[in-house]
């Protein structure tokens, strides 16, 4: 089993001191940040958007992974963009023409990733479609919401890691060690986690663990 690469979900923060925190996550080891976009339409709460991504982007030099749980996402890319991403993915069940936004994402020379909903079938989903892509997040939660129970999708993990192997196979939602096993055993490669990271006592060793000692 390879070590994953471990993002810390941005949500999860105290929104207050948020240059502080980004910082502690850094200096403990987090591959990656996880910017979860949310419209209050597609989901219904409203999180944070590209202004507040863009000033903080200097805290880190780590990749800025943005997810983007809107209605029209298309809408969204350039600012996304300009603010310092490095992937963006949005969510299948948002759009009809899935590849016209896939299009613009590669058109900024930038990852582009796919998220799937717990109840969206792989098989509802054409194959080209994720020969275009850099990533699939699959979503372990019901998405617009951080702190909520693990909904376990190994089956799922599984069948895009067998049929896409060059997928990033990125997870998101109520990761913890516990569940961290479950996923990287189905094939994830990249696992979020939020409240389980920011609320560790010890963030270094938590991330240590998931990356050397889930077996």
């Amino acid at each position: 089993m390879n070590s994953p690469f471990i993002a810390a979900s941005v949500l999860a923060a105290d929104f207050g001191r948020l240059v502080d925190d980004l910082s502690a996550m850094d200096h403990a080891g987090v591959d990656l940040f996880h910017w979860d976009m949310m419209d209050g339409h597609f989901v219904p709460n409203i999180s944070f958007g590209p202004a507040v991504m863009k000033a903080l982007r200097t805290t880190s030099a780590k990749p800025f992974d943005v997810h983007l749980m809107v209605t029209n996402p298309i809408q969204w890319i350039d600012a996304v963009n300009d603010a310092g991403a490095d992937n963006i993915s949005f969510h299948i069940e948002a759009v009809a023409d899935p590849m016209l936004v896939i299009g613009k994402i590669k058109d900024k020379k930038i990852g582009a990733g796919l998220a799937l909903n717990p109840d969206t079938i792989i098989d509802t989903i054409a194959p080209e479609i994720f020969a275009q892509l850099n990533r699939v997040v699959v979503m372990t939660v019901n998405p617009g919401f951080g702190g909520q129970k693990f909904i376990d999708q190994s089956m799922k993990i599984k069948q895009l890691h067998e049929r896409f192997p060059h997928l990033d196979i990125m997870v998101d939602g109520g990761v913890n060690i516990e569940t961290a096993a479950i996923v990287l055993d189905a094939g994830a490669t990249t696992l979020v986690t939020g409240s389980a990271l920011f609320n560790a006592a010890d963030k270094q060793k938590f991330i240590a663990t998931i990356k050397g000692g889930v077996q």
